[in-house]
This record gives C-alpha cells, structure tokens and sequence, in this order.
C-alpha cells in the first residue's frame, strides 16, 4: 500500500525499532499516527520540558540551521538529545528530532512535512500517470490540437502552454472542463476521478499531507469508472504500480 508505505517510511526515519513497530500494527490515518507516535514519546520517558532542557531548539526545520555533525556524531550542543535516543540521522534530513519527539514538542508542522516529502513522489506520479493516458485517448480519438479547439483555459499561461508544447500538457482542471461541457462525451463517467484527483494534486501541491481515505476515494472511483476506448479499441485506463505509465486492465493501488 503506497499510502503506508510513505507514512511509515517518513515516521520512522533513522528507527528501525519503531518501523517494525508501525508495520505490525500501522495506522490508517495522520492523526492516529500521532497517537501512535505520542505513546511512543511517553515509553521513553520524553516531554517537552526535557527535550527544550536538552536544547531541541538548535535543531530547526529548514537544515541549514542546524549543528553540523562530526565524525564521532551531532555536535556537543545535541549530545543530551542524542542520549536519550531523541534525535536520529537520516539521508534527507541528516541530524533531526526523531517523529515522537516532534509530537511532544508539538511540532507537527514538521512531522506532517516529513510524511508530505515521502507522499509526493509516488502519489503525484499516480495521478500525473491518469491524466497522461486520458490525454492520450482523446488524441487518438480526436486528433491533435483537441485542448485549444473547442475551449481555451481560464488562464493565459495554460493556453501559452499548449499551445507551444501541445495536448499532453493540458492540466485536469481543463480536461475537466472540456468533458463538463460536453465536448469529451465519452469520457462523462471519469468526470469525478479527475475531480477527486485534483483535490489531492492540490493538496499535495501545496504541502498538505493527505490521508488514506483520499488515496481510496481515487482508487474506488477509478476502478468504478467504466473502460475508456480510443478509436482503435484500446482497453481499461488504469495506473501501472510505478505510477510512471498506464497500463491496460491493471487496477491502481494505493
């Protein structure tokens, strides 16, 4: 489950321990792994007045402003911290707070960055991989210049855009558009996949981490929508595991 495997990835960074934890019993939703996360805190004996005495305020967010690292570990300013188990190192991040002192410290801003940073690649791969293949089967079925013939964008930029590199580029937003006005009938059943898709490209878009239920809507109503034919008969849209491509008949995953 892709969604899971983010979430679990971005939750135990630099933890082995609590990684088999999460695996065995994984929560399925943002909130319930704060829980989850909180219980852990509390196991370690972890509170906010400890990890502020133990100077968790030198490591912020944005990594240029943290203690760089040495060859024995964290610089003396983060050695309580790293004591104690509460700051980890990982390949993205380097040194910073382990997930479960972030939720003491109630720094979920941070939290909901890290599980966004591991959700974005592979859900907003998935979503891109459905516009492409309903963006191919108009055009095999309409030919080029479909984006710009019928109805233009609400914004210049878009309709700079196709014009210069073409139908491929054209945002849900305005395949949206085109098949509510009635200009793409035959694929008037996928209007509300791509409504559901582009709530959660937004969200992601704009740093939003999103919940399990918003990758299983997407998934429903794909798998509820019926097959999209091109002219010369190709078979069911669907999102290939890797979300890079579309495969025939092959149902998405999350």
């Amino acid at each position: 489950m892709r969604w899971t495997s983010a979430m679990l990835s971005a939750a135990s960074a630099g933890d082995l321990a609590l990684f088999v934890e999460l695996c065995m019993d994984p929560p399925t939703s943002l909130r319930g792994l704060q829980y989850t996360l909180s219980a852990v805190a509390d196991a370690a004996g972890w509170t906010a007045e400890q990890l502020v005495n133990s100077n968790s305020d030198a490591i912020g967010c944005p990594p240029w402003m943290r203690s760089p690292d040495t060859i024995l570990g964290p610089g003396p300013a983060l050695r309580r911290l790293w004591a104690v188990g509460a700051i980890v190192n990982t390949v993205d991040e380097g040194t910073c707070l382990h997930s479960a002192a972030l939720v003491s410290l109630s720094r979920h801003h941070e939290l909901q960055h890290r599980i966004w940073r591991e959700q974005s690649t592979p859900l907003l791969g998935r979503v891109d991989a459905l516009r492409l293949g309903l963006c191919e089967r108009v055009t095999m079925r309409h030919g080029r210049g479909w984006s710009l013939r019928w109805l233009r964008p609400t914004e210049n930029r878009e309709c700079e855009r196709l014009a210069e590199f073409g139908d491929f580029t054209c945002e849900i937003r305005h395949l949206g558009d085109l098949i509510a006005r009635g200009h793409l009938p035959d694929l008037q059943p996928w209007i509300r996949v791509l409504e559901t898709a582009h709530k959660l490209r937004n969200s992601l878009a704009h740093g939003i981490a999103v919940e399990l239920t918003a990758v299983e809507t997407l998934e429903r109503r794909i798998n509820e929508a019926p097959p999209v034919r091109s002219s010369q008969g190709s078979a069911t849209i669907r999102a290939s595991e890797d979300g890079s491509a579309l495969t025939p008949g092959q149902p998405i995953r999350h």
